[in-house]
């Protein structure tokens, strides 16, 4: 997917990450989490949050709100970095997905 996404492409039935469209996880890491995203749900932190985003993708700082407000606002610093660093993006994805269809 692009750095930034439109509504419609969010909405796209054909989009792969149209969670509401399509049944289960979308494709990716979210589909296998690793050891330590399992011991996370099994002994959360205490908070109100109810989003988050992770708004670094280097660095992996993920940032959680507790409204829809603050998700907003939060979704809008990954958007910012997304569209900073657009050209690098695009060609980790194209390497990922090359690696996810073998």
């Amino acid at each position: 997917m692009a750095a930034s996404h439109s509504e419609a492409e969010t909405q796209d039935a054909n989009n792969a990450y149209n969670t509401y469209v399509h049944k289960g996880l979308p494709p990716g890491p979210i589909g296998g989490p690793g050891e330590a995203a399992i011991k996370a749900v099994i002994n959360p932190p205490a908070g109100s949050w109810l989003y988050f985003v992770t708004v670094n993708l280097e660095t992996g700082e993920t940032l959680f709100a507790s409204t829809n407000d603050e998700q907003k606002a939060n979704t809008k610093k990954l958007n910012d970095y997304c569209n900073k660093n657009k050209g690098d993006l695009q060609r980790r994805e194209e390497e990922w997905l090359t690696r996810w269809r073998q």
